[in-house]
């Protein structure tokens, strides 16, 4: 069976394409395995998924099965797949707005300061979180370390000159600009959004 390509709904263009791979022997199938659905810029993604799904994924394999006189297509993405695509979006975008969080730091000055690990160390269960693609759980962590207090203290053993070790300590509020509310709450705004989840 050959499940039918679409075109990303995440992009949202105006008017949203739906294809399907053809048969490359016959070009006459063309004229079927094209299809378009105009869409209001900004229409809801859900929307698009739904109508994918729903209408014009099975109504193009139920027409190329028919010209095709077999079952060559099918409109069902088999379960392995569903996750896995899934999966691999959720990891990707993690790590795209870690990354923006990391470069927005930089340029707040983190590289000067000795909050680095610190600052790791107050969210490095955010970051595993969204690197194993867990959006809800991500969220919930944002949620507990904007809870914490001010005076929350955040320690780390730091290797001295001389050899020896110490331990110097900072509250979460001499982690700013770094850690702020401002910026966590900005952060779990995103994951609501991409998510399609109401802001909290």
């Amino acid at each position: 069976m050959i499940f039918l390509e679409t075109t990303s709904a995440k992009k949202m263009l105006a008017d949203t394409s739906i294809s399907v791979v053809w048969h490359p022997a016959d070009e006459a199938i063309r004229d079927l395995v094209f299809h378009s659905n105009s869409f209001d810029f900004g229409t809801p993604e859900t929307v698009i998924l739904d109508y994918e799904t729903s209408s014009a994924r099975p109504s193009m394999a139920a027409a190329l099965n028919s010209y095709f006189g077999q079952e060559m297509y099918s409109s069902i993405l088999p379960i392995n797949d569903r996750i896995d695509s899934a999966l691999k979006d959720a990891i990707a975008f993690g790590d795209q707005i870690m990354m923006q969080f990391k470069r927005e730091s930089i340029l707040l000055g983190i590289s000067y300061s000795d909050k680095i690990p610190y600052v790791h160390s107050i969210l490095h269960i955010l970051n595993h979180m969204l690197e194993a693609g867990s959006a809800k759980e991500a969220i919930k962590e944002v949620d507990r370390v904007i809870a914490l207090a001010d005076s929350f203290v955040i320690s780390h053993d730091r290797l001295e000159p001389d050899g020896t070790i110490s331990v110097l300590e900072y509250t979460k509020g001499e982690l700013a600009p770094f850690v702020t509310n401002a910026r966590l709450r900005s952060f779990k705004n995103q994951l609501e959004d991409y998510y399609g989840l109401p802001r909290t």
